[in-house]
């Protein structure tokens, strides 16, 4: 299939979709903003501002509004997802990296204090901060639950209150996550040993493992 590079702008980082518009939000670090590209023709219709503080590192979408996460100010800015327009900060751990959202909630991975923190994106508020594991690093939404990778050794998986419900050990320097709702299984990228791990979601087992 061909392919396509798009220039966004300098430093992309974390990328997030809305498949009722067809947009792509791509997060800028350095400018604190995002890039918003149209799949249909590949090209960036606009770049977003938010506060103009901090450095962009994630982007969720939820309930139309984007969610980025800034590593360097422990916040979270938040977006109108038609029209660019910054709606508010909010204040989650020390260095949010990962944030990912199922329907109804937004996860963030708070990579120097061990903490994830829930958003509810209808209300945009702070629900709940759970301290999970050294370095959480990226999130997978799954259904109401997630699925946190932790640099110290494997994914923690958290509930729809941000409870924790199971530690999977996937090995030091466990990083890359993502999750197929339809088939409940969780892929899991680690670092150290250029793996990526086969978990099945309902019971927590690790099923087989790919150099």
């Amino acid at each position: 299939a061909a392919q396509t590079t798009i220039a966004v702008g300098a430093h992309p980082k974390g990328i997030a979709v809305d498949p009722a518009t067809n947009r792509v939000f791509v997060g800028l670090a350095d400018s604190s903003s995002v890039a918003v590209i149209d799949a249909n023709t590949q090209q960036v219709i606009g770049t977003w501002t938010t506060d103009g503080t901090g450095n962009t590192n994630g982007v969720a979408f939820a309930q139309n509004k984007l969610f980025l996460s800034k590593r360097n100010n422990a916040r979270v800015s938040v977006l109108d997802a038609a029209t660019g327009a910054f709606l508010q900060n909010l204040s989650v751990g020390n260095a949010p990296y990962g944030i990912t959202a199922g329907s109804t909630r937004v996860w963030v991975a708070n990579f120097n204090d061990g903490s994830v923190s829930l958003i509810d994106p209808s209300t945009v508020k702070l629900t709940a901060t759970t301290q999970t594991s050294v370095y959480p690093s990226l999130i997978a939404p799954l259904d109401t639950y997630a699925f946190v990778s932790s640099w110290s050794g494997g994914v923690v998986e958290l509930d729809s209150t941000d409870a924790i419900v199971r530690t999977i050990n996937t090995g030091d320097g466990t990083f890359g996550v993502a999750a197929n709702s339809t088939t409940q299984r969780v892929y899991v990228a680690n670092r150290n040993t250029n793996l990526i791990s086969r978990v099945d979601a309902t019971s927590g087992t690790t099923l087989s493992s790919l150099a």
